[in-house]
């Protein structure tokens, strides 16, 4: 039997009606609007930073995707969640996530420089 007869047969399908909508409200579907939402938020207008809380709220959805890994990724769940509550308590302080980001790059340049100044 030649290889290529099986994607080249009728019995494979992809016609649209041949795949279901997982519908709304899924966890998936709720992550990807989400993320939509911040993707067109940021492509409508550059000069526009991005909001915290608006990327701490998607990313917080992401979590429920651990449960479904299983009790070996219990940490890696207790880690992400911590992290994004971080980020969502620095969102009332910092209001964007560029503020963030040039805030930690801030602390990193003075640690090095520090260091230095240990020598």
């Amino acid at each position: 039997m030649d290889i290529f007869s099986y994607f080249t047969s009728d019995k494979l399908s992809f016609d649209d009606d041949a795949f279901e909508d997982v519908g709304a409200g899924t966890a998936l579907s709720l992550i990807a609007d989400a993320f939509e939402e911040i993707s067109d938020s940021v492509n409508k207008d550059v000069s526009v930073e991005l909001r915290l809380k608006l990327f701490c709220d998607a990313c917080s959805l992401i979590s429920v995707l651990f449960g479904s890994l299983g009790i070996a990724f219990k940490f890696a769940e207790m880690e992400y969640t911590s992290k994004v509550n971080d980020l969502a308590d620095a969102a009332i302080l910092y209001g964007t996530l560029s503020k963030v980001i040039d805030c930690d790059v801030l602390k990193a340049l003075l640690a090095s420089f520090e260091e230095f100044g240990r020598v």
